[in-house]
């Protein structure tokens, strides 16, 4: 999954710095902006791959499951377990959300 983020970091870098292909294709008649576009669709386009390919080996070994069943899909343990975790970052959001509300009222 961090194909995308490399995609988008390094690999702009060494296109830029190394290989220098921002210098060769701005002296053709595409203008700035088509260069940078296109790297946008490319970075799109190999992030909506890599996470396709990642959700179908993950749906093929079983661990992907349907999200509109909730916490009512797997054995007991499992759900509760889930459940559990879900509630607890529930309320840390909630806290965390009070914690600014408040500190802005206070300033």
């Amino acid at each position: 999954m961090f194909g995308a983020i490399l995609e988008t970091t390094y690999n702009a870098f060494v296109r830029i710095h190394v290989r220098r292909v921002y210098e060769a294709a701005v002296t053709t008649p595409l203008s700035v902006q088509d260069v940078v576009v296109g790297e946008y669709l490319w970075a799109t386009t190999r992030a909506m791959a890599y996470g396709t390919i990642f959700l179908i080996v993950m749906t093929v070994f079983g661990w992907c499951r349907h999200h509109s069943r909730g916490c009512a899909s797997g054995d007991a343990r499992r759900r509760a377990r889930v459940c559990r975790i879900r509630d607890a970052l529930h309320g840390l959001c909630h806290e965390h959300r009070e914690l600014q509300t408040s500190s802005l009222r206070r300033s």
